[in-house]
């Protein structure tokens, strides 16, 4: 049996993953065809992006490939894309967060679909969070200013700072 780390960099071992969270052998192979071969070809590739782009990937071949000939036709459900982008989500933070590499072995369909089910409420958590931050900055106008218990200090500053400027010029 190979190493953790050989199974991370082995084509085979990635095609059993695809294959284990319930990818056909044409699925597999439009993502292989693509270039990603392995685990670590894929989380390399997607180190930035992360699920999110994957999931943008897998969505634009099934736009790409649903409708195309027989032999080419490929189409990724719902509950694939969010097994492997959480599969995807996973390895990335293990690998670049906590410097370690998980066994591919290790994940079986429950699993990937629980890591699914995570990337799915993190994704809906990030949303609620960008709707929730909207942030309302007031106006900053002369007579708000002088109204605020330091205002008052800072329009004297500013006064001050002016008059100094205005006496600079105007001297000799």
């Amino acid at each position: 049996m190979a190493t953790i780390t050989e199974r991370y960099t082995d084509p085979e071992s990635f095609n059993d993953l695809l294959t284990e969270i319930g990818m056909s052998n044409t699925q597999v192979g439009r993502i292989q065809s693509d270039g990603f071969t392995t685990m670590k070809i894929l989380v390399s590739h997607y180190q930035t992006g992360g699920g999110t782009e994957l999931e943008k990937y897998l969505r634009n071949l099934n736009k790409t490939f649903a409708n195309a000939a027989q032999t080419l036709r490929v189409y990724y459900n719902p509950v694939i894309i969010n097994r492997f982008c959480g599969c995807l989500t996973y390895y990335t933070l293990c690998v670049y967060s906590f410097h370690t590499i998980p066994d591919l072995d290790e994940i079986t369909v429950d699993e990937a679909g629980d890591l699914g089910s995570f990337w799915t409420k993190y994704q809906a958590d990030k949303s609620l969070q960008a709707a929730n931050l909207k942030t309302m900055i007031p106006q900053l106008t002369y007579q708000n200013l002088r109204e605020h218990p330091l205002g008052s200090l800072f329009v004297m500053l500013l006064f001050i700072s002016s008059e100094r400027q205005t006496m600079l010029v105007d001297s000799p």
